[in-house]
């Protein structure tokens, strides 16, 4: 209904909530893609994926996936309805400790060789451009 009603102008809150879910949308579908390449990639079995984003974080899918759930929220801030806060804390929670990247990383650290190696050097969901 809010969508529905309201003749307010834009917001810089509601630019910046857009474009980090836009952002979000093409940095996790990037991050999918590389991924699926590699796998397809017979020559690949059970090696490890360092290059493309997959250099720069450990998790390039799950942090693309935030941005589109904080993103989502920064969005709704203009409104005043601030129990939103309660998707991208949820979300977060679940991929870093629950689901997402708990789960997976205690499956490759078993599953491919130099992957705890790969972990000292790379930051697990926050891209480290800078450090390459």
């Amino acid at each position: 209904m809010i969508a529905i009603e309201n003749n307010q102008p834009l917001t810089w809150l509601d630019i910046l909530g857009f474009s980090l879910t836009l952002f979000g949308i093409a940095y996790e579908s990037i991050a999918d893609y590389q991924l699926m390449q590699f796998k397809n990639d017979i020559k690949n079995r059970g090696k490890l994926l360092q290059s493309g984003l997959w250099k720069f974080s450990r998790h390039p899918n799950y942090f693309g996936e935030l941005l589109v759930w904080w993103g989502f929220f920064i969005t709704t801030l203009a409104t005043g309805i601030y129990f939103n806060l309660i998707a991208p804390l949820l979300m977060t929670f679940l991929i870093l400790k629950f689901s997402g990247v708990t789960l997976l990383e205690a499956n490759l650290i078993k599953k491919l060789d130099g992957y705890n190696n790969y972990k000292k050097k790379v930051n697990t969901l926050i891209p480290r451009f800078w450090r390459t």
